[in-house]
């Protein structure tokens, strides 16, 4: 487990920017990591669907209002396609 638990350090020092907020009390820091935690698993897990199965669409990890946050994110568009996205294709 100790490998699986520096990949997930790993992925949220540098996939979530962790250590680059500076927040100024323990109770917004204790929020932030904890919302940038989930968000580092999720990106584990994507990746661990990627290459197991890469058929998969987003839908298999992501909540709808998830996929279509990140899409939005992503593509600077506040239009949604009709279809979630094939996420894992390569």
């Amino acid at each position: 487990m100790r490998w699986k638990i520096e990949e997930f350090f790993k992925t949220l020092k540098s996939g979530c920017c962790v250590e680059q907020c500076r927040l100024n009390t323990a109770t917004k820091l204790t929020k932030m990591i904890t919302l940038k935690s989930i968000i580092a698993f999720k990106l584990m897990y994507m990746t661990k669907m990627a290459a197991l199965c890469p058929e998969a669409t987003c839908t298999d990890v992501l909540s709808k209002i998830e996929w279509q946050t990140l899409y939005c994110r992503i593509q600077t568009t506040s239009r949604l396609p009709e279809h979630p996205p094939q996420c894992f294709r390569q």
